[in-house]
């Protein structure tokens, strides 16, 4: 009898103690409180900023084929003996198209190097054709770089 009354007592111990403390041990659990809805408002310039972003992309897209056409010209032009030694710059700019980047080969300013590169090709692997002149605008040598071969 005794352990049951001490048995009552702790649970009655319990729960009241929960009563005063704010804490119930029956309890359910609280639901999260509901997440308002979103209102979205159409933004003012919404669409033409879509339409902005649309032909940045397409003017990207043609820059890169235009430098794929570059690259596959001047490869052409290459193998067919077109592009030579003592080629002018001007020259081969005006039949084949800017090259993708020019840097200089060294510190001196004597030579600069085109680079020709198809539109997907990473400056760092692929693909690549140097074109290199002097400072007078004289083609000095050429390279192509395969980085498949």
């Amino acid at each position: 009898m005794i352990k049951l009354r001490t048995f009552v007592v702790l649970v009655l111990t319990i729960l009241l103690s929960g009563y005063f403390t704010g804490v119930s041990i029956c309890a359910e659990r609280e639901t999260a409180p509901k997440k308002k809805k979103v209102k979205y408002v159409r933004a003012k310039h919404g669409i033409e900023t879509m339409i902005e972003l649309s032909t940045d992309r397409d003017k990207m897209v043609r820059e890169f084929n235009i430098d794929t056409m570059n690259f596959e010209k001047v490869l052409k032009g290459i193998n067919d003996s077109k592009i030579k030694a003592g080629d002018t710059d001007k020259g081969i700019k005006k039949q084949y198209g800017e090259p993708v980047v020019v840097v200089p080969v060294d510190n001196t300013g004597e030579l600069e190097r085109w680079v020709y590169k198809p539109g997907i090709g990473s400056f760092f692997d692929g693909n690549k054709i140097y074109l290199i002149f002097n400072k007078d605008g004289y083609l000095k040598e050429t390279k192509i770089i395969n980085a498949g071969a």
